[in-house]
């Protein structure tokens, strides 16, 4: 029954082993294919990685030049719309006509604006031109006459204007074409090198019709003797042959003759703007998509990773499940061999101890007969008693037989107990074998108690001798069942014994059970290092080899493990950020400096605009100071009628900065500060100040409050009067209580109080009031 079970058993864990074998095979089949899928995600990872930092850096580059060039174009657009490089009439006339509607409709265009030409002609056309680049164009020569008027009346200056109705063209003359058109470095006629509306044809004819554009002087000079300088020619450089015979040429200032430069480059700008517009967003496009497409390609990598896990942690229980099988089933085979002998060898025991058995039946049943024949027989009692001993001491004989064999019996059951720690199913069939022993024992016992009974009954007959001998044989059988008891106790050992070793192989399989799991977590840290190396570094197993060291030393490496994480911790926390950030810091860096480098240049042409600037008010500031100083001299004599002043700059070396002194002497006094002056005559030395700024540049009117309060009537008097000389360009509103002053001016306003609390303004005309004076 046990072998039959054994054999059940094996046959379940045989069909449990093939079933195991076929998810093993499934399981790593499919870990191959996700291992497969995730090796072709980590290309494709790597090169959308690629595609993003390309696309990042090349959108970086295109931000950068981008933010350059909208700068830039930004700049010249207010420039153009501020009119950047015109004077100071046109300006205020071009804005005015971007509110004024009736001012805008006047105005067809500036020359400066209506053309346009190629990069090369852009200096020679502009020296062409000249001062004409800042011409208005208009429709006829009444909006010219109407612009003209709006000039005076804002006293915004002075401007050229070109009506289309009026304005002649000028053409070169026919006879001097062949010599153009056949003449090496000879670009022809200016007027046919710029592009303009056909509505301005006159116009440009007019302006340029008559010039001829060549490459350099030489050329110039060289067309000009051979047409007997019948034309203008200017170069490439901006050198003027005149027709005169005179050659201009020389450096130039780069001041204002950026006005064709600038309208090319904000076309040019916008272009490049607009393109770049596409490109950024064509990148930022394809950044996006990329972004996308990488965050699904990670979704599914850590999705496969962990199917992979799954499918590792699967393999190696369903592994660790089948060599256990294997094993069980090795071990069942070779108890179901062991237990097979095992029983053979039992079974032949089994008949010899029936053999055994059935001899000492086969003597009792001999010894009854005796006992018959005996008393059949007193006479031959004696020579049966013989017999009988013989048949006794061979009796004997078979005892110490079968004490040999109980001998043996516990010799095998010793054996049994030490085969009880490697086969744990031996020990059942041990103890069966056991139980059958004791079966045995059992028989012979009651074979003995039958003998006993049988020696009993031979006593009564037998005699003192025959009593003797079966009390021998008594007292051997008592120490055979002390014997028996002994056994007992054995096989009760045997069975505690066996019960405890028992629970130790069950104790080792739970230690075994335990042993496996740690394996089986040590295989999957094993398998997490792996992956944690490859991700962090990049590196499979046999890549970190070279990186082994022979004659490690594990006790140093842990005494520097644990130094390195005290420097760690003494570091603080560990930001993971700080290689992304690092990355954006850098680029906001580079964006900066980009930034830094354009302010830098900005600042550097501001400078330049600055120092231009500066040396042009300087210039300004020069003349005019000269001319005030001019004026205050003549002014000063004539207010005082005589006398000497100046006006003088306290640092020539800085005039911008420098303050100024005022040096007056009226008549017959020594010359000397105007702060030793009386107040009278501080008072006309300011209004002598006044009347030389204002005869330097007119004003449309002033308001002066008192100014000559502090005057005599003779001095009043005189101011009085060289206050009427200037009215004549400047409207003066003076407010005073002086009579000369009042006798003077041409309409009087006061302020009367006819009646207490109520204030009335009177006005007179004095030109009028004389008259009626006069009349009456």
């Amino acid at each position: 029954g046990r072998i039959a079970t054994q054999n059940e058993e094996l046959v379940a864990d045989k069909t449990q082993l093939q079933t195991i074998t076929a998810d093993l095979s499934s399981i790593s089949q499919a870990k191959t294919e996700f291992t497969d899928e995730l090796n072709s995600l980590y290309t494709q990872n790597n090169e959308l990685l690629a595609i993003a930092n390309e696309t990042t850096t090349t959108l970086d580059k295109l931000n950068e030049k981008f933010y350059t060039a909208n700068s830039r174009r930004k700049i010249l657009a207010e420039m153009q719309q501020a009119y950047e490089g015109f004077g100071f009439s046109i300006k205020n006339l071009m804005n005015d006509a971007k509110k004024n509607a009736e001012i805008d409709k006047r105005v067809q265009g500036v020359v400066g604006k209506i053309i346009s030409m190629e990069p090369k002609f852009e200096t020679a056309i502009e020296t062409a031109l000249g001062q004409a680049t800042q011409n208005v164009v208009t429709k006829n020569e009444e909006d010219a006459k109407y612009l003209i008027a709006y000039l005076k009346q804002r006293r915004y200056g002075r401007l050229t204007f070109l009506p289309l109705t009026s304005t002649k063209p000028r053409r070169l003359d026919m006879r001097y074409l062949s010599a153009v058109n056949n003449t090496a470095g000879c670009f022809g006629v200016a007027s046919e090198l710029v592009k303009f509306d056909e509505k301005f044809q006159n116009v440009i004819d007019g302006l340029l019709g008559a010039t001829v554009i060549v490459d350099n002087l030489d050329t110039a000079t060289a067309l000009a003797k051979s047409t007997g300088y019948g034309f203008r020619i200017v170069t490439l450089e901006g050198d003027i042959v005149a027709t005169s015979g005179s050659l201009t040429g020389g450096s130039k200032k780069d001041s204002v003759s950026n006005i064709f430069s600038h309208e090319r480059e904000l076309t040019e700008l916008n272009d490049i703007v607009k393109k770049l517009t596409a490109q950024i967003e064509s990148s930022t496009t394809k950044r996006d998509d990329c972004a996308k497409k990488l965050e699904t390609v990670r979704e599914r990598i850590k999705f496969l990773q962990e199917k992979i896990h799954d499918a590792d942690v699967e393999i190696a229980t369903k592994t660790e499940t089948k060599n256990k099988l294997v094993a069980d089933i090795d071990e069942m085979e070779r108890d179901i061999a062991d237990l097979e002998a095992d029983n053979e060898k039992a079974k032949k025991r089994i008949k010899t101890i029936n053999d055994d058995i059935n001899s000492v039946s086969e003597l009792e049943a001999l010894i009854q007969d005796k006992k018959q024949t005996a008393k059949q027989d007193e006479q031959s009692v004696q020579i049966k008693y013989d017999e009988l001993k013989a048949e006794r001491d061979a009796l004997q004989e078979k005892i110490m037989s079968s004490r040999v064999e109980v001998n043996n019996l516990d010799n095998d059951i010793k054996t049994i107990n030490a085969d009880i720690e490697r086969f744990e199913g031996e020990i059942v069939q041990l103890t069966d074998k056991i139980s059958a022993n004791t079966v045995v024992i059992n028989q012979n016992s009651e074979n003995i108690a039958t003998i006993q009974r049988t020696i009993t009954s031979a006593q009564n007959t037998d005699t003192v001798a025959d009593a003797k001998r079966a009390n021998e044989v008594r007292g051997r059988i008592t120490h055979l069942d002390e014997y028996k008891t002994e056994l007992n106790e054995k096989v009760a050992q045997s069975d505690k014994s066996r019960i405890d070793l028992m629970n130790e192989l069950q104790n080792l399989r739970e230690k075994k059970a335990r042993e496996e799991m740690l394996l089986i977590k040590v295989d999957s840290d094993i398998e997490q290092m792996e992956i944690r190396v490859r991700e962090e570094y990049d590196l499979e197993y046999a890549d970190c080899l070279p990186y082994r060291e022979e004659n490690y030393d594990f006790e140093l490496g842990v005494k520097e493990i644990a130094r390195l994480k005290r420097a760690m911790n003494a570091l603080g926390n560990v930001n993971v950020d700080a290689i992304e950030m690092s990355k954006t810091v850098a680029e906001e860096f580079e964006t900066l400096d980009t930034q830094r480098a354009d302010l830098e240049k900005a600042e550097a042409d501001l400078l330049k605009i600055i120092k231009e600037m500066a040396d042009e008010m300087l210039e300004r500031f020069t003349g005019k100071f000269e001319q005030i100083r001019t004026n205050f001299k003549k002014i000063f004599k004539e207010l005082f009628n005589g006398g000497t002043a100046d006006l003088e700059l306290l640092d020539s070396e800085n005039p911008l900065e420098a303050g100024i002194e005022i040096v007056a002497q009226p008549p017959e006094k020594k010359l000397q500060s105007i702060s030793l002056l009386s107040g009278g005559e501080k008072a006309l030395t300011a209004i002598a100040i006044l009347f030389a700024i204002l005869r330097l540049k007119p004003m449309p009117f002033c308001l002066l409050d008192e100014i000559e309060a502090a005057l005599d009537d003779a001095n009043a008097n005189r101011f009085a009067t060289y206050l009427r000389r200037f009215s004549e360009d400047t409207q003066f509103i003076v407010i005073t209580h002086r009579k000369p002053t009042m006798e003077l001016a041409d309409n009087l306003y006061g302020v009367t109080m006819e009646e207490k609390g109520v204030s009335k303004i009177v006005s007179v005309k004095l030109e009028e009031a004389v008259k009626n004076v006069e009349e009456n």
